[in-house]
């Protein structure tokens, strides 16, 4: 404020010189002096008045710009704090893929666990739950086929006999029933005798039914002993054999969906046959091309038993259509 009046005051001042010059401009001297101090005091009047407003801009700008370095300097922190932040969430999401791994590994392992319970439990403990649960597992896994599987009813002393039980597995979705058909049927699908398991019926029902349609079709061979259980122990044979090759336990893979295990070497699968102890597959539509039974039991490593089997039962099923014997799209 003292600025402002100290230039007033030199701006009146300059202005009373420039006057008086005027008036002495009679006289040369006089008249020149004031007038070079009227104008120098005009001059400096109005930057003496505007100081103090121009030291204000000046600290301004300063302030501005200590504000923006302070700001560069912030933003370089909050940078070098933003990539840390970028490792330390890479090296958490390396971590996470890890543990999921780690976690899909050990659920892996888990199902596979249940899995071979489920099968083991149908020969330990049949019923229609276990037997039920098992087939609808295998379906899901693809392990047999649309037809279901089967199991031969007679050991290969018993060969000639040609007699089978299938089971399907059908479920009453009204009514959330459970139920599993049994079919007693020849050697090319044919049905017999149709077995409808559901409701609160004992295993053994099941059984004395599969005794009583067997005896009377006067199948019983003289001095042989048949035993009904083996419908059982033959479905968990062959779940428990598809389940291995399909997880990657059996060395040599897995043929497909299974239809009937002709054992120690043999299977009927959904597209024809195959070596279940080695890698050989003759697919359903080239079953009549050739005479396979001495093509491939020249072979060193063929059981004529059991190649016999599946040939026949291979043949039968497919000519019969309850196999596709179209090649796979």
């Amino acid at each position: 404020m003292r600025r402002w009046w100290a230039g007033l005051a030199l701006l009146l001042g300059g202005a009373a010189c420039l006057t008086a010059s005027y008036i002495f401009q009679d006289d040369s001297w006089p008249s020149g002096t004031l007038l070079e101090f009227g104008a120098t005091f005009m001059l400096f009047a109005p930057l003496l008045m505007v100081q103090r407003r121009i030291e204000k801009r000046f600290d301004v700008v300063e302030t501005t710009q200590e504000a923006i370095q302070n700001r560069q300097t912030e933003a370089a922190a909050e940078l070098s704090a933003l990539a840390e932040d970028v490792a330390q969430t890479k090296n958490e999401m390396r971590l996470t893929l890890e543990q999921l791994s780690d976690v899909v590994t050990k659920r892996m392992q888990e199902a596979k666990s249940r899995d071979k319970e489920t099968f083991a439990s149908v020969a330990a403990q049949p019923s229609l739950e276990t037997i039920d649960r098992a087939l609808q597992r295998a379906h899901q896994l693809k392990l047999i086929t649309r037809s279901g599987c089967r199991v031969a009813l007679f050991n290969e002393e018993m060969l000639s006999s040609n007699f089978y039980v299938r089971f399907v597995c059908d479920r009453v979705i009204e009514r959330m029933e459970v139920e599993v058909q049994l079919y007693l049927e020849g050697r090319d699908g044919t049905a017999l005798e149709r077995y409808r398991w559901h409701g609160d019926t004992p295993a053994a029902d099941v059984l004395v039914w599969l005794a009583e349609q067997v005896q009377g079709l006067g199948k019983y061979l003289a001095g042989v002993t048949f035993e009904p259980t083996v419908i059982f122990t033959g479905l968990r044979e062959l779940l428990e054999l598809a389940h291995r090759k399909a997880i990657g336990e059996d060395f040599h893979g897995f043929p497909g969906p299974i239809f009937q295990l002709c054992l120690p070497q043999w299977a009927v699968t959904e597209s024809g046959i195959a070596r279940i102890d080695g890698y050989y597959t003759v697919p359903g539509s080239r079953l009549e091309e050739m005479d396979w039974y001495e093509h491939i039991g020249s072979k060193g490593w063929a059981d004529e038993s059991s190649l016999y089997e599946v040939l026949e039962s291979a043949r039968a099923l497919f000519i019969g259509g309850l196999l596709d014997n179209r090649p796979p799209f």
